[in-house]
């Protein structure tokens, strides 16, 4: 159970410097965002799938869904850094999914029980 949630914290990690990556280059490497988005993507599938469990899906919920919110909001505030939006974007890339998943995941043990 140890190595699962280590390797889950290191899928995070990743997503994160993928994303800092994406909003410091993003101009420079063209047709390669497409890529990191999509493994951005992909990434927040697997943290969703595999990373939260029921205990901590409530509390997963509630700090991404302001890690959301702030996000969005800074991303259009400091648009004018346009490193920091992009990086700020790319973050949401991951974190949407994932809080999609887990509620999903939530609202099927809701029902179950």
């Amino acid at each position: 159970m140890k190595d699962k949630r280590e390797a889950i914290i290191w899928v995070f990690v990743a997503g994160i410097m993928l994303a800092a990556v994406q909003g410091i280059f993003g101009t420079y490497i063209g047709n390669a965002t497409m890529i990191i988005q999509l493994a951005l993507i992909v990434l927040g599938v697997a943290v969703g799938f595999f990373g939260i469990s029921h205990k901590d899906s409530v509390t997963f919920m509630l700090v991404s869904l302001a890690l959301i919110i702030t996000s969005s909001m800074a991303s259009q505030a400091l648009g004018v850094v346009m490193q920091i939006g992009s990086s700020l974007n790319a973050i949401l890339l991951m974190l949407v999914p994932a809080v999609i998943i887990v509620g999903l995941k939530t609202i099927l043990n809701i029902v179950r029980n």
